[in-house]
């Protein structure tokens, strides 16, 4: 997946996962998952000692990001949100196996809720793949990590307050890393807390891959209650036109369009929150060609979607 975020900056290609967050993340409060690629998916977590797949929600070994070497992440909500059930060899997978149970991006529903002319408190959560580039000067960053390959498990944030939509262009502050993949010094030279990930990830054109790529992101305000129910959108089944090989299709496999934004309570059977024609997605048509990777979402409590 590499879609180019123009609102940002034409040099984050890649982004694929974002969030709203006031400050630190809380223990508990950083889950993620990681794509088929890496030499996580298959691995045991270190919570349960169940091998992880592409579906599952994950947070960093002992809730909280922290300093490597870590072991790997801990399984907060297994196999495709609990409710998409295993797929055949989708047990322990390994790296460059797909499971069609990969989720693409990740809400708890209590994302800070932006007002109109606001400017929000809080900053961008983002993650890129391993063929961003970057730009800006606050290292570490995009710029300082993508070249050793220590970007893709990332999780960096924007430095300046971010003004509510429309964005007007303008000269960007840049960005800088919230939370490294291995927690471990990078080629770089610069460290810090990290997330259980396996680490460096470079560009890479075969099926797997040395080291592991966020995928869907959350990061939880401090002191936000989430309701329960966990809002996820699932991948498309297109080819990547950088790397030549087919996404999962999980979305179109279990009925959906990778452009929707999903909802369930762990455990229940997924259903549709945002239909993508809602979003002003598909235009041509389900999984047309429309992938949906980052998910910002505030629920008022009705359970219903209601456009800004």
């Amino acid at each position: 997946m590499q879609p180019c975020f123009q609102t940002l900056t034409p040099a984050f290609c890649g982004l694929i996962a974002a969030t709203l967050l006031t400050s630190s993340a809380a223990a508990q409060d950083t889950l993620f998952s990681i794509d088929w690629h890496g030499p996580t998916n298959g691995a045991f977590d270190s919570l349960t000692g169940t091998a992880i797949t592409n579906g599952d929600v994950l947070a960093p070994p002992g809730g909280s990001p922290s300093l490597g070497p870590l072991p790997a992440p801990e399984m907060i909500i297994p196999n495709g949100l609990g409710g998409l059930g295993l797929f055949p060899g989708c047990s322990a997978p390994g790296a460059g196996v797909p499971c069609r149970t990969e989720v693409d991006a990740l809400s708890l529903g209590v994302d800070e809720r932006v007002q109109p002319g606001q400017i929000m408190a809080g900053a961008l959560q983002f993650s890129v793949d391993s063929f961003a580039m970057g730009t800006g000067l606050a290292a570490p960053n995009v710029v300082t990590e993508a070249p050793v390959g220590d970007a893709a498990a990332d999780v960096m944030r924007n430095i300046e307050p971010i003004l509510a939509p429309p964005i007007a262009p303008g000269v960007s502050l840049g960005h800088r890393g919230l939370f490294d993949g291995d927690g471990l010094v990078s080629g770089s030279g610069f460290v810090y807390d990290g997330l259980g990930l396996i680490e460096p990830t470079g560009p890479a054109w075969t099926p797997a891959t040395a080291g592991d790529n966020l995928d869907a992101m959350e990061l939880l305000s401090p002191g936000a209650t989430p309701s329960g129910d966990v809002y996820f959108s699932l991948d498309a089944f297109w080819m990547d036109p950088i790397t030549g090989y087919t996404n999962t299709g999980t979305a179109i496999t279990n009925g959906f369009s990778s452009a929707d934004v999903l909802v369930v309570t762990p455990g229940s059977t997924p259903g549709v929150y945002a239909p993508s024609v809602a979003l002003g997605l598909d235009f041509f048509g389900p999984n047309q060609p429309d992938d949906l990777d980052a998910l910002i979402l505030w629920e008022n409590g009705d359970g219903i979607y209601t456009p800004s």
